[in-house]
């Protein structure tokens, strides 16, 4: 079994082109943690990589995100695999693990469990929000330079962050239609000019919404799981989160949700411009785990 324990800080420059650090092997917390997140919630998943030709696959990569390393409301204390891996972070604060299999037999199966355990807080911890540009700006799906968009978004201020939020909240709940899983990101343009979508496009527009507002706001995917589980990846969801007060705090627009039951949200992807760039492989809200070399992968 292999350890990743977040509680040193043992880091590795790692070249893919992320802006980030990579942490290699069994790493250890100091002394000095603060027990603000003293409850525990271990969470598991497992990918299935399938060769399917009639040739040995060799130094296989398989890529997926470990939980957020931390929230308002959770933290991660180690990460364990059954498949040797190394972990870097991206330039958005997603950690993303990196798999490598020496020799994937023809048509054969390889079956890599993930296991987290993450400390939960009761309340949300304070956070800074760095660079407040990247969360109050138009981005790829965020379209806050369109005149409609931002009309509406005049429209529902309040004049104070909160009774904005829910006034958003309770305008797309009104007005955007649920339609089911969308396999492609359409963005906060398309739920407004066809009034409906996914998780996502409740995400993007109440996103886009919040910003021409003044209020920072970024996409998170994930997963809501009030216990320790093994994750159903049918149940990936999209939500929000907003900066409110030195906190992220979080929204869900599709569920209608506003500061609920926030210790239950899992986030495993930030979404923001950084990761959507080309070329990074892993820029689709939807796309969990992508991998090389022709081998299908799925999580199950």
């Amino acid at each position: 079994m292999f350890k990743l324990d977040l509680h040193n800080r043992l880091w590795w420059v790692f070249p893919l082109g992320f802006l980030g650090l990579a942490l290699i092997g069994l790493v250890y917390l100091g002394e000095g943690e603060q027990n603000e997140y003293a409850q525990t919630r271990i969470v598991r998943y497992q990918m299935e990589v399938q060769n399917k030709t009639a040739i040995v696959q060799r130094n296989v990569e398989v890529y997926a995100y470990s939980p957020v390393p931390e929230s308002a409301f959770l933290k991660i204390r180690k990460v364990q695999a059954t498949v040797p891996f190394t972990a870097f972070d991206d330039e958005s604060g997603n950690r993303i693990l990196r798999f490598e299999i020496e020799r994937l037999p023809p048509y054969a199966t390889r079956v890599i469990t993930i296991t987290a355990e993450i400390g939960v807080a009761e309340k949300p911890q304070h956070m800074r929000l760095g660079d407040s540009a990247r969360y109050l700006a138009g981005q790829k799906y965020v379209e806050t330079d369109n005149m409609e968009i931002r009309t509406l978004a005049k429209r529902l201020s309040a004049g104070e962050p909160v009774g904005t939020l829910r006034n958003i909240l309770k305008w797309e709940s009104r007005n955007i239609r649920y339609a089911g899983y969308i396999r492609d990101d359409r963005g906060a343009l398309y739920a407004y000019k066809h009034r409906k979508g996914d998780c996502t496009e409740y995400m993007y527009l109440f996103m886009a919404l919040a910003r021409l507002n003044g209020i920072p706001a970024r996409g998170v995917g994930g997963y809501i799981a009030a216990n320790s589980q093994k994750l159903n990846p049918e149940t990936y969801h999209n939500w929000v989160e907003v900066y409110l007060n030195g906190r992220w705090r979080i929204i869900d627009p599709q569920n209608g949700k506003m500061l609920e039951n926030e210790m239950n949200y899992i986030g495993f992807r930030l979404i923001d411009a950084g990761m959507l760039t080309e070329g990074s492989g892993l820029r689709n809200t939807h796309q969990f785990v992508y991998t090389r070399n022709g081998v299908n992968v799925r999580l199950n």
